[in-house]
């Protein structure tokens, strides 16, 4: 059971892991979730989410989508989606041929997103018509942190992952699969969805996001029994936030050559921590063979995805406390002792 110091999950996960390696730790201010997190003269600051491991200026490339992308693309070409971006003031002519020929040259396949922005907020994809696409980027210039918009070609890949990699060494491997509930036969999808929200929130799991048009555009409905083993997807975003599921992973399945790569972005960026979200159809192969995409890094990644995936387990905290030991001892080992 976790203790909790202040307000945020997250700050509070990295705290309790960070008590279990032996650390000290002082709360500064509850209500704005700081904290500091104290070793042998070392410090490491907690501001909820963000742990002061990543320099300011680079930070500043990660939280942008067409920064992370530009200049990924130079050196990864193989491994980063097409894509084009769009700058308010929003262009009526000009910019929805541009978008119009991106979308006709990418299969009608694409994904639009702000520029900045976390789980999943605001993120379309596949969108049916160019109507479709023109709303949704008016919607999202008119947003307070929506000063930018990029637009990529949408990958078809078997799997999502989210990758934590600390001063360029994997650490945890998770899963990421949109809203789905299996059916039993019996139940309605809507008995399923109650079901499974009922569970999320006992967990402390946020809700089912239903996206009825997608679920329509299946041939069925909500008053629909699904059948015995069948998996329905109810959204098309892989994101915790939007209620999707999640799966730890052994870290020994990522690729070699993928390994290598990360650790090359993290020399080129400066950021000691990532969590990198990547699609592929085979974890295991060489990216090009298992067309693997990388689809976005993050310099805050949240630590709740490996402490949920670990809930479980004998010790739900053992990879944030690798996490912590790799940023204060520069490598992974679960029996470093502090002391």
């Amino acid at each position: 059971m976790l203790k909790s110091f202040v307000k945020s999950l997250n700050a509070n996960i990295y705290l309790n892991a960070a008590l279990e390696i032996g650390a000290d730790i002082e709360i500064v201010d509850e209500d704005i979730n700081y904290a500091i997190i104290k070793y042998k003269g070392q410090e490491l600051i907690v501001v909820g989410t963000v742990l002061g491991v990543n320099n300011a200026a680079t930070r500043k490339i990660s939280v942008s989508k067409i920064y992370t992308s530009m200049l990924l693309k130079k050196h990864f070409s193989d491994l980063i989606s097409d894509f084009i971006y769009i700058y308010p003031p929003f262009d009526e002519k000009k910019d929805i041929e541009k978008i119009k020929v991106f979308w006709k040259n990418s299969n009608k396949k694409i994904v639009i997103k702000p520029s900045m922005g976390s789980l999943a907020k605001g993120v379309l994809v596949n969108p049916v018509n160019m109507d479709e696409i023109v709303d949704h980027i008016k919607y999202l210039l008119k947003g307070v942190k929506s000063n930018s918009i990029i637009i990529e070609k949408f990958i078809d890949a078997k799997y999502e992952y989210r990758i934590i990699v600390v001063k360029g060494i994997v650490i945890d491997v998770i899963e990421r699969i949109p809203a789905n509930v299996v059916g039993d036969g019996v139940s309605t999808l809507q008995e399923l969805i109650d079901k499974k929200n009922e569970e999320k929130s006992r967990n402390g799991l946020s809700l089912i996001d239903l996206d009825i048009n997608y679920i329509q555009s299946k041939k069925i409905s909500l008053s629909t029994i699904i059948k015995r083993g069948e998996q329905i997807f109810l959204n098309k975003v892989c994101n915790l936030a939007k209620g999707g599921d999640i799966k730890k992973v052994d870290i020994n399945k990522v690729n070699p050559r993928l390994a290598n790569i990360f650790n090359e972005i993290h020399k080129i960026t400066r950021l000691n921590l990532i969590g990198f979200d990547i699609m592929t159809n085979d974890l295991s192969k060489e990216p090009i063979e298992a067309g693997t995409f990388i689809n976005e890094i993050n310099s805050a990644p949240m630590p709740n995805l490996s402490y949920y995936t670990s809930i479980n387990d004998d010790d739900p905290l053992a990879n944030v406390k690798i996490l912590l030991k790799t940023i204060f001892f520069n490598r992974r080992n679960d029996r470093l002792s502090l002391i």
